[in-house]
């Protein structure tokens, strides 16, 4: 016998399976309110750094700025 979403719908209504899934959307806010990172005030070069495990003092160099913007503009 195969389990799948139309299957479950089919047995147990709208009803049932709608509370499933809104039970299922609350844990993820709350899992992503919880464990997701602390962002708030930080550029982005600093949470890429700290992402990658470099020290939080790292700046790219002229060069490879001066490579990244060649790049965009071509």
């Amino acid at each position: 016998m195969q389990r799948g979403f139309p299957s479950f719908l089919v047995e147990h209504g709208v009803p049932f399976v709608g509370w499933i899934m809104l039970g299922l959307l609350a844990a993820s806010l709350l899992i992503g309110a919880i464990w997701a990172p602390r962002t708030q005030g930080r550029s982005l070069q600093e949470i890429e750094d700290e992402r990658e495990g470099a020290s939080t003092g790292a700046t790219t160099s002229a060069a490879d700025a001066g490579d990244l913007t060649g790049a965009a503009s071509r």
